[in-house]
């Protein structure tokens, strides 16, 4: 049982369910462009490369071995000063020209357009604006326009992008928040395990992550929600290594902040964590009670302002602009759009997300999660607090997504975005782990080291050479059928003040043109 359920786990991740659901799809993107025959050939391409691995775990030459040893010898001995600043200005720098060239440095899917819309009412000094008399003119996907004009998301994201406006480049802060999140995911590194080389291993898989590259080019609200994760995560952390209260506090206001952008994902990923604290204080007394009572304030804080902030928007601060659009958050028998959300439709749902991080997380030639499930699959000994605290916070994102009716994968599966922590530090423990493993069972360490660093350095390759090329095409076309073509004929027409009618397009086999 121990093999077995690891594996029907991770063939779920890997067969589409595409067949099961042919009469309706929520998005255009709701599922990957992936088949059964698809399926089939990643399995034999993954079995051919195990085969190759265990072959060479006992027959590749000396002479390669010891060169393998020499280059990663070499990679973990950089200063870490370097090492870090290096990464942290490549990281702003591309994920910048991103946004800039490849996205035309504007916003490409309707969650971010109605949120920098809402972001210049706040520049205005309002809350909401008041409807244009002929208000049918400006409707639009997201937008409540119905006595007040304004988004129906919470405000967190939009205040992040309001500082945008301020500067003249709300474009740039998805490159900033991502830029921050990976300094913070390095300190969470150094604060958890004080070990080069998973600090090195984590940091350097974060920074050739196209997901997290392309995510952090955008205007989404994912960014801001991932940033005041791993920020959380690491005030977290630092609870239970220093003496003061502040890193309590901080985690409080944190994971607050988080809860102000993407509630479900904040309650989801906290549950977790905020149980262990809640053992930790009150069961074996390792913590003050101080600590507990510090983060609980600090997240009260946060709770409280957006409980104001739906007063004042939608009437009720228990009502969120979800329900207040829609008139349902959208769970299990409902949905804002389309029949009522299922069982069959949430197991579809979480079986395309996964499929779609198994192609998207890392965009190797093998899915990505295998070294996942290789570490789930190791004997529990190899495994700490830390790594099933981040396995239960996964498993939590992943089954409270399965209630909710909407699933696509814009630029990946945006809405398991914020586990990339996680599985990044799972990764390379399954990494780490597995040579020790090996060595149990007779093979030779310095052999199944090599093997794994070389095989890692070709996906790598892959990556940089087929998928990021693949991608920057994808994206740099008009992506999600938005065009900055129209502004650029406005532009050059020298038109400064006229109303300006277009021919809406809309997909093939849709009634209605896309509001977008």
């Amino acid at each position: 049982m121990k093999l077995a359920v690891p594996c029907l786990l991770f063939i779920y991740t890997i067969f589409p369910l595409r067949w099961a659901q042919m009469s309706f799809s929520r998005s255009p993107d709701s599922f990957p462009n992936y088949t059964l025959l698809d399926a089939v050939v990643l399995l034999l391409i993954l079995a051919g490369t195990i085969c190759y691995c265990f072959y060479c775990f006992k027959n590749i030459p000396e002479r390669i071995v010891t060169v393998t040893e020499k280059a990663v010898s070499c990679f973990f001995n950089w200063k870490e000063t370097f090492f870090i600043g290096s990464l942290i200005v490549l990281c702003f720098l591309i994920t910048g020209t991103i946004a800039y060239t490849v996205l035309d440095h504007m916003p490409h899917v309707q969650d971010s357009i109605a949120q920098l819309f809402h972001a210049k009412i706040f520049k205005l000094g309002k809350l909401y604006a008041t409807p244009h008399p002929l208000k049918e003119f400006f409707d639009y996907n997201h937008v409540i326009n119905d006595g007040k004009w304004y988004s129906q998301y919470p405000p967190g994201h939009t205040l992040l992008l309001l500082l945008g406006l301020l500067g003249g480049m709300p474009w740039l802060i998805g490159p900033l928040l991502g830029t921050l999140s990976f300094f913070v995911f390095f300190l969470l590194l150094n604060e958890l395990y004080r070990d080069h080389k998973t600090t090195y291993l984590s940091t350097i898989l974060f920074f050739c992550y196209p997901f997290f590259l392309f995510m952090s080019s955008r205007h989404m609200k994912h960014n801001s929600t991932m940033f005041f994760i791993v920020l959380f995560l690491y005030c977290y952390a630092r609870i239970f290594s220093s003496r003061s209260y502040l890193p309590a506090l901080f985690a409080g206001l944190s994971l607050g902040y988080a809860l102000a952008v993407r509630p479900l994902t904040a309650v989801a990923i906290g549950f977790p964590f905020l149980a262990n604290l809640i053992f930790a204080t009150f069961k074996t007394k390792a913590l003050k009670s101080r600590n507990f009572f510090a983060l609980l304030t600090g997240l009260s804080l946060i709770v409280l302002l957006l409980l104001c902030f739906n007063y004042f928007t939608n009437g009720d601060p228990l009502l969120f602009g979800y329900q207040q659009k829609y008139e349902t958050a959208g769970f299990l028998g409902n949905a804002q759009g389309g029949p009522p959300h299922t069982i069959k439709g949430g197991v579809i749902n979480t079986s395309n997300n996964l499929i779609g991080l198994n192609n998207y997380l890392f965009e190797w030639p093998v899915p990505s999660l295998v070294f996942i499930f290789i570490f789930i699959s190791l004997p529990f000994r190899n495994k700490g607090k830390w790594d099933f605290l981040f396995l239960a916070a996964s498993l939590v994102l992943i089954t409270s997504y399965f209630f909710y009716y909407h699933q696509d994968n814009i630029f990946g599966p945006r809405f398991y975005y914020s586990l990339l922590p996680f599985l990044i530090i799972l990764t390379v423990r399954g990494f780490l782990l597995l040579p020790q493993w090996l060595e149990g069972k007779g093979y030779n360490k310095r052999k199944t080291e090599a093997t794994l660093y070389l095989t890692v350095a070709l996906f790598f390759l892959y990556t940089l050479s087929v998928s990021v090329p693949s991608l920057v095409t994808k994206y740099s076309n008009d992506y999600w059928w938005v065009t900055d073509k129209i502004h650029k004929a406005v532009q050059e027409q020298g038109i400064t003040n006229a109303i300006v009618f277009i021919d809406c397009w809309h997909p093939p086999d849709t009634s209605k043109p896309r509001l977008i």
